[in-house]
């Protein structure tokens, strides 16, 4: 059957728009933080498991389209979420394996306020069900430890070629009793295509802990010689997050 003009013309022009919001509701690409920061020194986690960051944030966000049985779990979570602010696309599997499935939404950040989701899937009795979410900062594991983020105080001095010395204030680490972040703080420090990483983390505590309220002064850090031309940035997330941006908290 052959349509007139007319109809052809709104045919075609629903085409397009059907084309647009299907470009539209998917990242098809990598990740922008993977333009910036194609390689990473270290494993990061969302909590539960480590993975290659560069690796996982390089491949398509479509992992609500794929066909492992995790995949299929998340496409079922998103049609009727229980979580009602998840996004509906552009979701990165992190991890498969045949009981347990991890999700991050996209776009990565280095900022708890506009951290992507993560969705936790696990196969009990014989289905794979959802049974945990919440914000994904992938933060840099260290010796096996993952790292706590760091700012710069709002009244730190200006960084210079010839800084040699900085104070950072430390992000929550885990429950540890009130014991000092600051006493447990291992700073390392790595350089990445003329940028400096201080990465910071903590020695564990063991046994039961409570989570208590700590307010310590800045950590004192030197640097490995004079900060130079070098912009320098927290190595504790991934992507990093730039010591002269503003405070996280």
């Amino acid at each position: 059957m052959r349509l007139p003009p007319r109809r052809l013309a709104i045919v075609a022009l629903c085409c397009l728009v059907g084309a647009a919001a299907t470009t539209a509701s998917a990242n098809w690409g990598a990740d922008p933080a993977v333009r910036h920061w194609p390689q990473w020194p270290y494993p990061t986690s969302c909590g539960v498991r480590t993975f290659d960051p560069v690796a996982v944030f390089s491949t398509p966000a479509t992992a609500e389209l794929g066909s492992t049985p995790g995949e299929r779990a998340l496409r079922r979570f998103l049609r009727h979420p229980v979580i009602p602010w998840v996004p509906r696309h552009n979701w990165r599997l992190l991890y498969e394996n045949g009981r347990t499935a991890e999700f991050v939404s996209s776009p990565l950040s280095s900022d708890p306020e506009r951290a992507p989701e993560s969705l936790l899937f696990e196969r009990r009795a014989g289905h794979w069900k959802w049974t945990g979410s919440g914000p994904c900062l992938p933060a840099s594991v260290v010796e096996g430890h993952p790292a706590v983020y760091w700012d710069l105080p709002e009244d730190h001095k200006k960084l210079t070629p010839e800084t040699t010395q900085i104070e950072v204030n430390l992000g929550p680490g885990e429950c540890a009793s009130g014991k000092s972040q600051n006493k447990r703080a291992h700073p390392v420090f790595s350089e990445l295509e003329g940028k400096l990483l201080l990465t910071i983390w903590l020695t564990p505590v063991h046994g039961a802990q409570t989570c208590v309220g700590l307010i310590e002064p800045p950590l004192k850090v030197t640097l490995p010689g004079p900060l130079g031309d070098r912009p320098l940035f927290d190595g504790g997330t991934y992507p990093p997050h730039p010591a002269t941006a503003r405070p996280r908290y």
